[in-house]
């Protein structure tokens, strides 16, 4: 799945609901479209960057068969490969397949839990009419 066109919706739906208005007080205020984009965007856009950042932390993180195919052996693999590559011809090692699950899911709940404040927000802040 590319990457691109979601990040690219996301951002654009973003970007169109913020209010003229504010891009114009700003510029009124003597604002230069740098310190526009520093000092009044980016502060307003910190909910959607970091949904953004985790989106594309999730899509990448479970992509298994391009690193498959291009890595040239086991010391190469990413996590979810080798919990791919433990199921052999010969059988499921269980104990190992458990733990190596264990060990793949733990970057995703950090990523989650280090942006969950912020993403949730934004999904609520969305929610709110008026």
């Amino acid at each position: 799945m590319s990457l691109v066109p979601l990040v690219f919706f996301i951002f654009v739906q973003f970007f169109r609901s913020i209010p003229h208005e504010m891009i114009e007080a700003a510029r009124i205020d003597g604002a230069s479209e740098w310190q526009i984009l520093r000092l009044v965007v980016v502060p307003i856009a910190r909910p959607v960057i970091l949904t953004a950042t985790l989106i594309a932390f999730l899509i990448n993180w479970k992509q298994w068969f391009p690193v498959m195919v291009l890595s040239t052996g086991p010391e190469t693999y990413t996590l979810p490969v080798a919990l791919i590559s433990l199921n052999t011809e010969y059988g499921i090692n269980f104990q190992s397949t458990m733990a190596l699950s264990t060990i793949t899911v733990i970057p995703v709940v950090v990523a989650f839990l280090a942006t969950q404040r912020r993403v949730m927000g934004s999904f609520m802040a969305g929610a709110v009419k008026g």
